[in-house]
C-alpha cells in the first residue's frame, strides 16, 4: 500500500530510508503522486521525528485510516554514496554523501554526522561581495548562505535590487543591474531568484523572494551591479 502526502516531510523521508538500508536517509521528500499513483493507502498524517528506526514507530492516523485520493501518495529519493556533489547539493564532511542544498541547516541531520547542522555555519551571516568585475565597484553579485557562497538569478533583477545589493556593500551612490552573467557565470548554489526589494531596503532578506536555492536559473543568469 501507500503513504499519503498529507503532512509529509524530510523526518518521514529519512526514515523511510534508513529502514529501507540507507543510512543517510532521503535527499527529496515528494508529494502529488510523483512516482505514479498508489492505492490502497495505509497510512496518513504521518508525524516523524526523524530519528526513529521504523515507520511504525511514528504518530500515523492509523492503519487505513486516510482521507486522501490515489493522486496524494508520498514518495522519497534516497541519497546514495557519491564522490561528486553537484552545485546545488551540500558534500557532507565524514561521508561521500551529497544531500540536497536546502537540507542545510534545517534543524535535521540529514548527513549522519551533523556537519550540514554545523552551529558556526548555520549562525554564520549573510556576506555579499563583488566577483569578476573590472573594479571594486561592480561585478557579479555572490552571497555567502549558510556558510556557503553562491550566486543570485537576473529574473526580475532590477535597479531596486542593484540598490540594495550596493547599500549592503555600503556603497550609496546610483545603482545600475547588470543582467545574463554579464560578469562571467559564477559557481555554487543559485541562492536567490526571483528578488522582489522596493530599494529602500538595508538587506536582501527584507526583500520579497523565493525560498532559498528554490530557482529555475542557470549561471548563464548570474545577476550582476554596478554601484557607485
Amino acid at each position: 500500500g501507500a503513504i499519503c502526502d498529507d503532512h509529509f516531510s524530510a523526518n518521514d523521508a529519512n526514515v523511510i530510508c534508513r529502514q529501507l538500508g540507507f543510512p543517510l536517509g532521503a535527499s527529496q521528500a515528494l508529494s502529488h503522486s510523483t512516482f505514479g499513483p498508489g492505492s490502497p493507502i495505509l497510512m496518513d498524517d504521518v508525524m516523524c521525528r526523524g530519528n526513529e528506526t521504523s515507520l511504525a514507530d511514528c504518530p500515523f492516523a492509523g492503519w487505513g485510516v486516510h482521507n486522501c485520493a490515489p493522486e496524494e501518495t508520498a514518495g522519497v529519493r534516497c541519497i546514495l554514496a557519491e564522490t561528486t556533489c553537484t552545485e546545488n547539493q551540500f558534500k557532507c564532511e565524514t561521508t561521500d554523501a551529497c544531500i540536497a542544498i536546502d537540507f542545510l541547516c534545517d534543524t535535521v541531520d540529514d548527513c549522519g554526522d551533523h556537519s550540514d547542522e554545523n552551529r558556526t555555519r548555520c549562525a554564520s551571516e549573510l556576506l555579499v561581495r563583488l566577483a569578476d568585475g573590472p573594479d571594486s565597484l561592480s561585478g557579479r553579485v555572490e552571497l555567502r548562505q549558510n556558510g556557503i557562497w553562491g550566486t543570485v538569478c537576473d529574473d526580475d533583477f532590477g535597479p531596486e535590487e542593484a540598490t540594495v545589493i550596493c547599500r549592503m556593500l555600503n556603497l550609496n551612490g546610483p545603482a545600475q543591474p547588470a543582467k545574463s552573467g554579464s560578469f562571467g557565470p559564477g559557481k555554487g548554489p543559485i541562492w536567490l531568484d526571483e528578488l522582489g526589494c522596493s530599494g529602500t531596503e538595508n538587506t536582501l532578506m527584507e526583500c520579497a523572494r523565493l525560498p532559498w536555492a528554490k530557482h529555475n536559473c542557470r549561471h548563464t543568469e548570474d545577476a550582476g551591479v554596478r554601484c557607485s
